[in-house]
């Protein structure tokens, strides 16, 4: 089984995603949180197998909170997520050492 843990500001498509993962076998949602911060405290418990996360958010942005896991964890892939379409973003998230990057 394969955990996950979505970090995403809006509810419904926090929700969501958290109902796809569970609906697919050999996967699980672990957590799912609306700020990096909540997820940056649990992260150690959690022990997700992945991160889904947003790149904008209200208080610490996406990138920023990928940084402060890889020094945690750097084996734990990241997957970017945003409904915002920006090269820039996009090779900045890679190069803060994001596994993937969804828009």
């Amino acid at each position: 089984m394969i955990t996950a843990t979505i970090v995403e500001d809006k509810k419904t498509i926090r929700e969501g995603l958290a109902a796809m993962i569970n609906a697919t076998d050999g996967l699980e949602c672990k957590a799912a949180y609306a700020c990096c911060e909540d997820m940056l405290e649990n992260l150690a418990t959690d022990q997700p197998d992945l991160i889904l996360m947003d790149i904008r958010m209200a208080r610490m942005g996406g990138i920023e909170a990928l940084e402060k896991i890889k020094t945690l964890n750097p084996e734990i892939p990241i997957i970017m997520m945003t409904a915002y379409s920006s090269v820039a973003t996009a090779v900045q998230a890679m190069k803060s050492g994001a596994y993937d990057y969804l828009t």
